[in-house]
């Protein structure tokens, strides 16, 4: 889904990109130019063996150094519920970005809410695999809770895909996905 928002030839870059899986799919079917940035260094080394230019960093830490509007889009894959300060991060990926493509898990989740009511345990899921303990998820978030987050911090939603594991959902989608794709611009 995340290939069909980006434009041909576009340059991207790719916040947390692992082994670099997304973005060569982009380099083959839009024929962008490809940049990473990962902070575990055997996923760095595995990008750089795939031909990316990838730089091992926090991205918490480490955009100070790119230009304003150096690339067309910046995409956050999974990764907005971990960071410490999202609203710094994605201010920070929209100046550095002219687009921003996000997606996050939906904890609003009908099955999310069963569990909890029910057991009275935090949820263990398909998409949310771990225990409270050994999460790496700082911030529980919906995907009514992003569109507030978004409206706030004046960033505007293009485009938005909710999916579960049936594909795109259309009604309820705050109770009926899995998680949700973003495509953000900041307000003019």
């Amino acid at each position: 889904m995340i290939v069909d928002l980006v434009d041909p030839g576009s340059r991207v870059l790719d916040i947390g990109c692992a082994s670099g899986q997304l973005l060569c799919q982009l380099m083959r079917k839009k024929q962008v130019r490809a940049f990473g940035i990962e902070l575990d260094e055997e996923q760095a080394v595995r990008c750089v063996e795939s031909g990316i230019t990838v730089i091992q960093a926090d991205v918490q830490k480490d955009l100070s150094g790119l230009p304003d509007g150096s690339f067309d889009y910046v995409i956050l894959s999974m990764t907005l519920q971990v960071l410490e300060h999202p609203e710094k991060a994605l201010k920070e990926l929209l100046r550095v970005g002219r687009r921003c493509i996000v997606s996050f898990p939906n904890f609003g989740h009908w099955s999310v809410r069963l569990k909890t009511f029910f057991r009275g345990q935090a949820p263990v899921t398909p998409h949310l695999p771990y225990q409270w303990y050994d999460t790496p998820n700082r911030h529980v978030l919906t995907i009514q809770d992003f569109h507030v987050f978004c409206r706030d911090l004046g960033i505007r939603i293009e485009r938005e895909i909710c999916l579960s594991g049936d594909g795109p959902v259309r009604i309820w989608p705050n109770v009926r996905a899995d998680e949700a794709l973003c495509l953000l611009s900041r307000e003019k």
